[in-house]
């Protein structure tokens, strides 16, 4: 439960990956390690050749297509065991991209995009409302950990989150 498995949650990692195609590379379900049963639903890297070229991105969508970025999709709130379960999957994957690049990497931002409020995750981990972001996003206070939870029905009923809102179970 939680992981993104049904129909409607496939058309979420469609448009999340449509949509930061326009940035950079895309792509879905990354195992980590490769052959292993563990997977990314979303693993991204900016294009800096693209960053100026397409500019409809703007507000939330933006700032996740600024980095790296491992991008977690969940249809109820995440569980602290499943927090767990992504951390590890970040580090393993930065641990095999500098294997496999021969070069340092960034250690990737890790995004979760929740349907629902996962309130012991943010309790846990000392999550605290983005100052830099809408209502709706949080990060850990320790942000050397690069760390974001956007709970999609706290998000603002704007234009900028629109396309968030619709990964969401509620009308938008």
């Amino acid at each position: 439960p939680g992981v993104i498995r049904n129909r409607s949650d496939q058309l979420a990692k469609n448009i999340l990956h449509d949509l930061l195609s326009l940035r950079g590379g895309a792509w879905a379900e990354t195992e980590v390690p490769p052959g292993d049963a563990l997977r990314i639903d979303l693993w991204f890297v900016p294009d800096e050749a693209l960053r100026d070229v397409i500019t409809g991105l703007t507000g939330i969508l933006a700032r996740m297509a600024d980095a790296p970025a491992c991008i977690e999709l969940w249809s109820d709130g995440l569980d602290v065991d499943e927090f767990h379960v992504a951390l590890h999957k970040r580090y393993a994957w930065h641990r095999i991209l500098e294997s496999r690049d021969k070069r340092t990497w960034r250690l990737p931002t890790l995004w979760h995009i929740s349907a629902g409020r996962p309130e012991n995750v943010i309790m846990q981990f000392g999550m605290e409302q983005d100052p830099a972001c809408s209502p709706g996003v949080y990060r850990m206070q320790h942000q050397i950990f690069d760390v974001y939870i956007i709970v999609i029905p706290e998000l603002p009923c704007v234009r900028e989150t629109i396309l968030l809102r619709l990964l969401g179970r509620r009308r938008v």
